[in-house]
């Protein structure tokens, strides 16, 4: 069984792949759901109860055959990795999810038009998981919150702000243009506007290397989550949407990674003398693309999925 808080998997690419799985697990088992709230001699209650026990044991039965497949393969590097394991925790206390199905028995029966049954359902499993998620954090729900607040407010000045100080997370100047975004976006939240003492310590315990994932870490994800499920899409469209996008920013990836078929091979010695870039810019420009597919990445995922539903 895993720690109870592990960055990758309650975070990022690692905490949507873990959530979209059991999204999976929540729609195979949502018909049956509907079928018994729809039928009037049912008790709510109890068909919720029935929902989330199925759903439980389908998590132990995909963790238990995870297990049972890293065991039997001689490569380590060969083997899908696996955030089963992951799931498990997070449905320790069920009764607030049980108890948000059955308060919303009458919109997963009838849906109002604007909203399918499933997406009512996966609506309510969405803001439990997230509940969960927080739970399994060392600090208090209402920390990790505010972390999450910091985080978006960080991710975007950094984004906004390559090849500058103000993109390393790690710097005085970041922390100080977050500080200062914080306060013009939540003017009147006391939580997020704390000082730069305190804005340091929440990235110390919740952010301890700040770096944009690299390209080849999303690349292997993506491998994994390519093999665990069918709904991941395909990465071509968003590297089309960077090339279109930034294409300076597309070929200082295309060099570091020495992925892409159609640019010229070059080292990247002789690609930063000949567009006169200095190590830290061409870092920070291939950095900044990687950073761009992942969200790209991401919000496909999300996209197709609720397409999917």
């Amino acid at each position: 069984m895993p720690s109870s808080y592990d960055e990758e998997h309650w975070y990022g690419i690692g905490w949507r792949r873990l959530r979209m799985q059991i999204f999976e697990l929540a729609k195979d088992r949502s018909q049956q759901l509907f079928a018994e709230l729809a039928d009037v001699t049912a008790e709510p209650r109890d068909a919720a109860t029935r929902f989330v026990d199925d759903v439980t044991r389908d998590i132990g039965k995909r963790m238990d055959q995870a297990i049972r497949i890293q065991l039997s393969s001689s490569n380590d590097e060969a083997c899908p990795s696996s955030s089963w394991a992951f799931a498990l925790p997070l449905f320790g206390e069920i009764e607030p999810l049980i108890h948000a199905l059955a308060k919303q028995a009458g919109i997963l029966k009838t849906p109002n038009g604007r909203t399918t049954q499933l997406q009512a359902l996966l609506q309510i499993l969405r803001e439990f998981l997230e509940n969960a998620r927080r739970a399994q954090s060392p600090g208090s729900a209402q920390r990790l919150k505010n972390w999450e607040a910091i985080d978006r407010v960080s991710l975007d000045i950094a984004r906004q702000h390559f090849g500058t100080p103000l993109e390393s997370r790690s710097s005085d100047e970041h922390l100080l243009a977050v500080k200062n975004e914080l306060r013009n976006r939540y003017p009147t939240n006391k939580n997020v506007n704390v000082s730069l003492g305190t804005l340091r310590a929440y990235f110390d315990e919740f952010c301890a290397q700040c770096e944009i994932i690299p390209y080849e870490e999303v690349e292997r994800e993506i491998l994994a989550l390519e093999i665990e499920t069918s709904v991941w899409p395909a990465m071509d469209p968003c590297v089309d949407v960077l090339k279109k996008k930034d294409r300076a920013l597309w070929e200082a990836l295309a060099v570091e990674t020495e992925t892409f078929d159609d640019v010229e091979k070059e080292t990247r010695q002789d690609f930063m003398a000949r567009v006169g870039l200095s190590r830290r810019a061409f870092e920070t420009r291939w950095k900044a693309a990687a950073a761009f597919l992942r969200d790209c990445i991401e919000n496909s995922l999300e996209f197709q999925f609720r397409r999917s539903g």
